[in-house]
């Protein structure tokens, strides 16, 4: 997967951040936090923090925190999120 530009990746933090999400990095091309982050540890919940971990971590991907029984998927696949979105249209 390409890296997405700092730009590109403020405004997705911008996106999440703005409905109340957290956000946490992890580390490119894996599903393991970046040292230091988690649910009960250190998170991302303001711009300048985000601006921040993608200065530090340019080629971090980004885990969205739910809360609230919030349910988040994640499809790598978009043909695969397209079938799901298909058949649970009411989500």
């Amino acid at each position: 997967m390409l890296p997405v530009a700092p730009e590109e990746k403020m405004n997705i933090c911008k996106w999440w951040l703005a409905r109340g999400f957290a956000l946490l990095p992890v580390q490119p091309n894996k599903k393991y936090l970046v040292e230091g982050y988690g649910a009960h540890k250190k998170k991302i919940v303001t711009s300048a923090e985000a601006q921040a971990m993608i200065e530090k971590y340019p080629l971090a991907n980004l885990a969205v925190l739910g809360h609230g029984g919030t349910t988040i998927i994640d499809f790598d696949i978009p043909k695969v999120y397209a079938d799901w979105k298909e058949h649970h249209a009411e989500i």
